[in-house]
């Protein structure tokens, strides 16, 4: 088995759901503020609509938008070119979905070009290029917000994971303040952060190279404020005496959410797929 590494294309990925977030959310401060963590400051962004140079004239657009339209972006396809160990190119394919105020609807196919780079601290977009490829028919609209906001966690989560350098701090946005568990089979419950940070700063002692295939999401909205999630994945790996492994493993979630950058775990078990 040659060992292909998905940190990166995690990121890429995460990135991208959160990018179509704002568009199915109330605008709101903190949505914009959300939305600005994912833009370099000289972002490029072209779509039909015309050409934002900056992240200020981008914010300013998105004030323009009808107030009283749905919108839904629903990913088809995703590929990703590492370029480098910090910069990469995103292909997507999409089909977006608008219903406004009077109920008429409209959809269309359409192609993302994006590029982005690590600058320090963060991922983020450098160029959005956005095209239409076609009109499609739809007969009801179909929301993708809880889609793309799980999707955003269930990547940024694994890219974290893939990171292998025992620093945990990064995970302590994605845990519930108000509690959680975090069981992986057959350990006894996590229940702590400072429990979770022991437990993941001992993997690279384990493991030094890490890779997972989402193989599906099922989401089932409880509330406005809570996600039942069953993940479906392929995990390999190599250890640190180089043998490679393989495991196909299902994390059941329960995610609140609290509109910030990611949902936050309140529940994670994770079991061997066949249990």
């Amino acid at each position: 088995m040659t060992f292909k590494s998905t940190k990166n294309s995690h990121i890429a990925q995460s990135l991208a759901h959160r990018w179509y977030v704002i568009y199915e959310s109330e605008i709101t401060d903190k949505m914009i503020e959300n939305q600005i963590d994912i833009l370099s400051p000289n972002v490029k962004i072209s779509s039909p609509n015309g050409v934002a140079t900056n992240a200020d004239e981008f914010i300013a657009s998105l004030h323009r938008l009808p107030k009283n339209n749905r919108h839904s972006h629903h990913m088809k396809s995703f590929s990703f070119n590492e370029i480098s160990e910090n910069e990469g190119e995103l292909a997507i394919d999409i089909v977006y979905q608008n219903e406004n105020e009077t109920g008429d609807l409209n959809a269309f196919k359409i192609h993302y070009d994006n590029k982005i780079s690590f600058n320090g601290e963060n991922w983020t977009f450098n160029e959005i290029n956005i095209n239409i490829v076609e009109p499609v028919e739809i007969t009801s609209f179909e929301s993708a917000h809880h889609y793309n906001r799980v999707n955003s966690f269930a990547h940024y989560y694994l890219y974290l994971m893939e990171q292998l350098n025992g620093n945990a701090e990064p995970y302590k946005e994605l845990f519930s303040t108000e509690g959680f568990e975090f069981v992986f089979s057959p350990n006894p419950p996590i229940t702590s952060f400072e429990g979770f940070a022991d437990w993941y700063m001992a993997i690279p002692n384990r493991i030094k190279k890490s890779s997972h295939r989402i193989e599906n999401i099922d989401i089932k909205v409880e509330n406005d404020n809570l996600y039942k999630v069953s993940i479906d994945m392929h995990w390999d790996s190599v250890t640190t005496d180089d043998q490679q492994m393989a495991l196909d493993t299902r994390q059941e979630c329960i995610l609140e959410e609290t509109g910030d950058r990611f949902p936050k775990i309140k529940e994670i078990k994770v079991v061997p797929a066949d249990q």
